[in-house]
């Protein structure tokens, strides 16, 4: 059980969110006596029984940007693991896309938890571990190590058969806690998502990197406090991750983190291997590669993808070409 004194706690909200919160409110009385429901020990309760009946946890994360969505995700996947008696290492279990998740779910341990940081939507990136396996193996091995899911998407829920997602609704900078409209992904109300309560999710914190001596700081704690004026780390592995996602905007910045056109065209040979795509009338092969790859594709992508795997191409010629093309330019 989580023990929070409500009556200290004072959380702001930006205007815009609270005004939307309001608006639905008046509008439903339902909705507005569900969301002032605490349901913050149940929430723990759920993840304590999840774990000791081995079922897997599938969880979604949505909100404004720094509004809390990270901090969520750490405190619950640091939680989850702590249960399953498993770590839970930034480097490890703290995944850029959906892609690199999926590659790191092949090693996973039973028991363990994975965050997906999601912070844009990868359309493509899927495509990079099709060519190893399928969909289905994937899903075996998420089911027979209960595999456990925390979804991180700011701009909407990521149906990855999440069962319930978390809306970051509010911060107490002074008691590091976030508040969370809780919904059943599951169910709808007049054609909405239905809220079933709100929590609150404390931040992790280590009393003991929290008191460590500034001379034993590393470079990039002291850059993060001084030089960038941000509000300084809690704990090790919250330095890890803030450290983690500033090499993921480096990567995008150098145009490292994934050519879209290699994406494509690892889908389009992955295809082409497949029976069931090869037998394919020309609309089929377009539904086939909409169905697979999880995304909203426009027509003219799926085109695309379906005409790449009429041509006999080879992933490591594009890339010499691409490297001859980056020397000439």
């Amino acid at each position: 059980m989580v023990k929070i004194n409500m009556q200290s706690v004072n959380f702001a909200t930006d205007p815009l969110t609270e005004h939307k919160i309001n608006q639905q409110m008046m509008k439903n009385q339902e909705f507005a006596r569900i969301i002032n429901t605490n349901i913050t020990n149940k929430i723990y309760d759920y993840m304590k029984y999840k774990v000791q009946m081995k079922e897997n946890i599938n969880f979604a994360l949505k909100g404004e940007t720094r509004s809390g969505k990270s901090t969520v995700g750490l405190g619950m996947g640091i939680y989850i693991s702590s249960l399953a008696g498993m770590p839970f290492m930034a480097d490890r279990n703290i995944c850029k896309n959906e892609s690199e998740y999926y590659e790191k779910v092949k090693h996973a341990k039973f028991n363990e938890v994975y965050q997906i940081d999601e912070q844009k939507e990868a359309k493509f990136g899927i495509g990079s571990f099709r060519e190893e396996m399928s969909i289905m193996d994937i899903q075996n091995i998420i089911a027979k190590q209960c595999v456990h899911t925390i979804w991180i998407y700011p701009s909407d829920f990521i149906a990855r058969n999440s069962t319930y997602g978390f809306e970051t609704y509010g911060k107490d900078l002074a008691n590091k806690l976030v508040r969370c409209i809780v919904y059943d992904l599951r169910k709808t109300m007049m054609g909405m998502m239905t809220p079933i309560g709100y929590c609150i999710i404390p931040k992790y914190q280590e009393p003991a990197y929290q008191q460590m001596p500034e001379d034993q700081w590393s470079k990039y704690r002291l850059k993060n406090k001084y030089e960038l004026k941000r509000l300084d780390f809690d704990s090790q592995i919250e330095e890890d991750y803030e450290m983690k996602k500033d090499s993921w905007i480096e990567q995008e910045k150098r145009g490292q983190a994934g050519s879209i056109a290699e994406q494509r065209l690892k889908i389009a040979l992955w295809l082409k291997k497949q029976k069931i795509y090869e037998k394919a009338t020309s609309r089929k092969k377009q539904i086939i590669v909409a169905r697979q790859l999880f995304s909203q594709l426009t027509t003219a992508e799926i085109e695309e993808i379906v005409e790449l795997t009429r041509m006999e191409l080879d992933v490591e010629e594009v890339k010499k070409a691409q490297k001859k093309s980056e020397k000439i330019n």
